[in-house]
């Protein structure tokens, strides 16, 4: 006689946890999703185990292995109290909920982590007693209370308000970062978090020996004289920019940090991971907030590897410099040691083709290449002898991104980053490339005009350091950093549907022989 079906649940559970030691227990609900039961069902199952001493359960805590079974340190008794708190405090520190809006409603808190309302309420008083929540009529929101946060928080008079000192190299390092528009991404929320604690920010620069045409502090006894005189007002600084020498950058954060502030480092290119409270200060005043390269790779190579991608394009330009260099070799590293079943195949395109210093510059190029083939108004767009012509003057024009297609079959482009992306993109479509059915393409950067083109990229995660960066000096939020100062950007990927599952490179190959 067949067992009933919730026994069958129960003995194929209590195989995976006697199987694997560090199995972690899904909450009811997600096994029932898992196993394709009701809940009624789901639960028989549960007591089946407890009654055989598989799980164990006890009021105010969840259901879990025993602790017979699983190995030591594992915390799946901990309290849904102390887990949703856990949870609720990481959010609030690492800036996913913002101090000062709303955190979510309790109902969210009661769903999404299967837990009662009186826990949640329990989280929130317990939060609240650390400052780092409060209610405000009947929402509780993130962050210390209005009423008991830093005094600079409420100052109304300008004169007196708190003065974070930003550093740069030189003018032309300042004017180049305001225009650069993925610091951007990092400097929005830092300056607006200040300016909404009443804290105001002030441009120097290392460099001297030109005349400048504001006047700010410059050289470092100027910066130094400037925080002085500045004395409670001055809270710390920040600083930004690629030095050419890596001695002046040290030198210079070391004496910032002798005058016992905050002193941040924006490492936006991630070519400061030398720079550690060892080497500049014996105190845990120095932060460093840097781009994540490898992650930022590793992100990207899983996204495609998961799709059943195992042949991967990395066209180059001569223009792209170290950055695009050592991006490209974190690719290969990643490949080799992870994922030894995917090769990584890179070309070096023709800078004078592509037209990379414009934005639109492929675009352009295509157009060219369509009035060749004899595309005109009077020719039909589906005319086979010109859409031949079309698709042969493009295969030709760029040998480099055709031998990817035609020679290694690759099914997935990478962008080193948004611009280049785009390009390839331009031209994948001009040539009737579906994407991401017959090719997927992802790229690097998140900039702002990259929203406009349905083409997946990571994203650095500035915008989260920005906000805590301006916390640090704000000094309501116990910001983490590792014993080095390093709090790295956390990467995310912006999906818009451009990676897709390996498509058969004889496709595309018949598709560009046509």
């Amino acid at each position: 006689m067949r067992k009933r079906i919730f026994a069958e649940i129960a003995a194929d559970l209590e195989k995976k946890v006697r199987a694997d030691a560090g199995y972690k227990l899904p909450s009811i609900s997600e096994l029932t999703e898992i196993y394709h039961v009701a809940y009624h069902t789901m639960w028989k199952a549960m007591q089946v185990l407890i009654r055989k001493g598989v799980l164990s359960t006890a009021p105010g805590k969840k259901i879990a292995v025993s602790r017979h079974l699983r190995p030591d340190g594992a915390d799946d008794l901990a309290t849904s109290t102390d887990k949703l708190y856990a949870i609720v405090k990481d959010r609030i520190e690492s800036g996913d909920y913002k101090v000062g809006k709303p955190l979510p409603k309790i109902d969210y808190f009661v769903v999404s982590e299967n837990v009662s309302h009186r826990t949640v309420t329990r989280v929130l008083r317990r939060l609240a007693a650390e400052n780092l929540a409060y209610r405000h009529k009947r929402r509780w929101t993130a962050g210390p209370h209005p009423a008991r946060s830093l005094p600079s928080a409420r100052l109304k008079v300008t004169s007196d308000a708190p003065v974070v000192l930003v550093l740069y190299y030189d003018q032309n390092d300042w004017s180049a970062s305001l225009e650069y528009i993925i610091i951007n991404a990092f400097l929005n929320p830092f300056i607006n978090e200040l300016f909404n604690h009443r804290i105001l920010i002030e441009p120097c620069f290392r460099q001297t020996g030109r005349e400048l045409e504001i006047g700010v502090p410059t050289g470092m006894d100027e910066i130094i004289a400037r925080a002085k005189a500045l004395g409670s007002r001055y809270i710390g600084a920040l600083t930004m920019g690629i030095y050419p020498k890596e001695e002046e950058l040290q030198n210079k954060i070391a004496q910032m940090l002798v005058l016992g502030k905050p002193v941040l480092y924006f490492d936006s290119a991630e070519r400061g991971e030398w720079l550690t409270r060892r080497l500049l200060s014996t105190k845990k005043n120095f932060f460093r907030l840097h781009q994540d390269e490898r992650s930022a790779v590793e992100l990207a190579l899983s996204a495609l590897t998961r799709e059943g991608h195992r042949t991967i394009g990395i066209p180059k330009t001569a223009y792209g410099g170290w950055w695009a260099q050592r991006r490209t070799d974190a690719f290969e590293e990643l490949a080799r040691q992870q994922h030894p079943h995917v090769r990584i195949v890179t070309t070096v395109s023709d800078e004078s083709v592509w037209g990379f210093d414009k934005v639109r510059g492929l675009h352009e190029f295509t157009t060219s290449i369509a009035s060749q083939a004899g595309f005109t108004e009077q020719v039909a767009p589906d005319d086979a002898p010109a859409l031949g012509r079309f698709r042969k003057l493009l295969v030709e024009k760029a040998p480099s991104l055709s031998s990817l297609l035609l020679e290694h079959g690759t099914t997935a482009f990478v962008g080193l980053n948004d611009r280049m992306a785009r390009e390839y993109y331009f031209w994948l479509k001009a040539l009737g490339i579906d994407i991401p059915r017959q090719l997927s393409l992802i790229a690097f950067d998140n900039s702002p005009e990259s929203t406009f083109f349905p083409i997946s990229t990571v994203d650095w995660g500035f915008e989260r350091l920005g906000y805590l960066a301006a916390h640090i000096f704000i000094g309501d939020l116990q910001v983490r950093a590792d014993r080095q100062g390093n709090i790295p950007g956390v990467c995310r990927i912006a999906d818009r549907w451009s990676i897709g599952r390996a498509g058969d490179p004889a496709d595309v190959a018949r598709l560009l022989r046509m």
